[in-house]
């Protein structure tokens, strides 16, 4: 669903799609995107050791986390995502990222 809106949107491209913080932060190096939409859980490197990660390696990265859990919106934030939101909202999601964008 994320990855349509993301399509339709004209001024933004998908490059990759990861399903755990290590392939997220090799996608990161081999790609180089202005944002990243980073979920929190994931099996192996959790979101927050990846944004931790990605951000020490590409402070230029912008990095939106994304969770069904909203308690893990300031562990997020500590980890150097930008902004944070809650699952379930592909408006709101592309909004965070125009905004992101824009401030960048």
């Amino acid at each position: 669903m994320i990855r349509r809106a993301l399509t339709k949107h004209p001024s933004m491209a998908v490059v990759g799609e990861g399903n755990d913080g290590g392939q997220a932060s090799a996608l990161v190096e081999l790609h180089r995107p202005d944002v990243v939409i980073m979920d929190v859980q994931m099996p192996g490197t959790d979101g927050i050791q990846a944004t931790r990660g990605l951000k020490d390696a590409h402070p230029e990265v912008v990095v939106i986390a994304h969770s069904s859990d909203p308690s893990a919106e300031t562990s997020m934030l500590a980890a150097g995502a930008t902004t944070f939101v809650v699952k379930g909202d592909v408006y709101e999601l592309l909004r965070a990222i125009a905004h992101a964008t824009e401030t960048k």
